[in-house]
């Protein structure tokens, strides 16, 4: 089944499973709809099984009685069976002395100074409040029953969702932590939030379960122990949804010892752009070249500095003149004088 697909339900380990780790607005909706089943099969048990027999019960009242003082006032001596059917039983014994037997699921017995509830799980007395003034009688308790009715029923609606509710979210966050190490020993990756979506989400399809088994004990479809033994059943499925789902899990991915770490990011080149004719590289007036190395971002920016200007030649002496040479006069001697001699 595909991820999206298992999120959308409860009903198996992956569906469980995708509920805890991809968290979505599906398992609220879940939440919300198991809670009102569950409430409206509580309401629905109610309305059948327990609410005829009130009523019976108080129609068949004497027009006369009531309970105060911390005392049953009744017109009569005997006992006084009101109602009777197979999930609730109500009479009236004005003596101390209860009735022995069970007559129903839940036998409910008023006696002089106490009320005694009998049933598959004990047997109980609570005495009568002392400034309780509770009237028994036809003609004042017949309308004011007939008029509660509905908010009863609207009541027990109510709390049947809200009890769901609360014990699914008491039950996950108690066992969260179990469902954590659970999880830890199998090396599965999820959070404590998700393990308590994990269990709450587990215990969803349990809740259905036991609207289902209400539904069925208010039908006549199952009796009182019938309908414990499907309440421990679904409770047994919570618990197997939820081992089945912290199994299928993500696992966790250990780390690797002998990784080889990636290689460091190569920092991008710096191109210069040069202006004019630039000197040849072995020049000494050349620009250095910039080093490879990231330079350091806690040093200072440093100054831009020029380059050396080339030294200024020296000064060249005029070329020296060949030496003249002596001008011979073209004249002719004079002529000297005859010697007569």
């Amino acid at each position: 089944m595909p991820p999206t697909q298992a999120a959308r339900q409860p009903f198996s380990w992956r569906g469980v499973a995708a509920l805890a780790t991809a968290p979505s607005g599906w398992l609220p909706f879940w939440v919300l709809s198991a809670a009102l089943v569950l409430g409206w099969a509580a309401e629905r048990f109610v309305t059948t099984a327990w609410l005829p027999a009130v009523t019976t019960a108080v129609r068949r009242l004497p027009t006369s009685g009531e309970i105060r003082a911390g005392r049953l006032f009744w017109p009569t001596n005997t006992v006084t069976e009101l109602a009777r059917t197979p999930f609730l039983a109500l009479r009236v014994n004005p003596r101390s002395t209860p009735v022995p037997g069970q007559a129903a699921d839940v036998d409910v017995e008023l006696i002089a100074n106490e009320i005694c509830a009998q049933s598959l799980f004990g047997y109980w007395t609570f005495p009568y409040p002392p400034r309780l003034a509770l009237p028994l009688n036809r003609p004042e308790v017949e309308p004011v029953w007939a008029a509660w009715q509905p908010y009863i029923r609207a009541a027990v609606f109510g709390a049947g969702a809200l009890v769901g509710l609360v014990s699914w979210t008491l039950v996950g966050l108690v066992a969260a932590p179990v469902v954590r190490l659970l999880a830890a020993l199998l090396r599965r990756q999820v959070t404590l939030g998700g393990c308590w979506r994990l269990v709450v989400a587990a215990l969803l399809p349990g809740g259905l379960v036991v609207a289902g088994g209400l539904l069925l004990y208010a039908g006549h479809g199952f009796r009182l122990l019938d309908f414990l033994v499907v309440f421990v059943l679904a409770h047994l499925l919570g618990v197997w949804l939820a081992l089945g789902a912290a199994w299928q899990l993500p696992r966790r991915q250990p780390p690797a010892l002998f990784a080889t770490p990636e290689p460091a990011a190569t920092p991008p080149a710096v191109s210069f752009t040069a202006v004019g004719s630039a000197p040849p590289g072995d020049s000494p007036f050349a620009m250095p070249v910039p080093s490879a190395r990231p330079a350091n971002p806690f040093a200072a920016s440093p100054a831009i500095i020029a380059p050396p200007e080339p030294p200024a030649a020296p000064p060249t002496k005029p070329p020296m003149a060949p030496p003249k040479a002596p001008v011979v006069s073209q004249e002719e001697p004079p002529e000297q004088p005859l010697n007569p001699s």
